[in-house]
């Protein structure tokens, strides 16, 4: 998979277009986030067949072990190959806190939530918490 030429126009669509967007599982959730972000850059749609076919978490990671993975960095990284160290992301790339993937930036990641008192949509967490990432080249 490989980014698009105008990816970071599309990557810009694209969050733009959730940043109030209310968390859904199954369409609009850590694991669709990260996906639809790839799908923007690349074309390339590695959550093909698990979109909206999920409507809790428990039927979530239900459907990530049929199809073999025991979790969301399991799956991105047999998309996306090896972790990276999060010192070494790009923006674009995939990154990883506290078990959720969310879209690097520069210094910080757009993550899919909420937090207390602000409304629903893209919540961001510095670089410093990142847990880990995947190259999205």
């Amino acid at each position: 998979m490989t980014r698009r030429v105008d990816w970071e126009h599309r990557l810009a669509d694209y969050l733009d277009s959730v940043r109030t967007k209310r968390y859904a599982f199954g369409s609009h959730d850590c694991m669709m986030h990260a996906a639809n972000a790839v799908k923007a850059m690349t074309g390339t749609d590695y959550a093909r067949g698990l979109r909206r076919k999920y409507r809790s978490m428990a039927s979530g990671i239900r459907l990530l072990r049929e199809i073999g993975f025991d979790s969301i960095p399991a799956l991105v990284t047999a998309k996306l190959g090896d972790q990276i160290p999060p010192a070494l992301a790009r923006r674009g790339d995939i990154v990883l806190f506290e078990g959720s993937t969310g879209v690097a930036m520069t210094d910080f990641a757009y993550f899919v939530g909420n937090v207390e008192g602000e409304p629903e949509g893209l919540v961001r967490v510095p670089r410093a918490q990142w847990e880990g990432a995947w190259r999205v080249t």
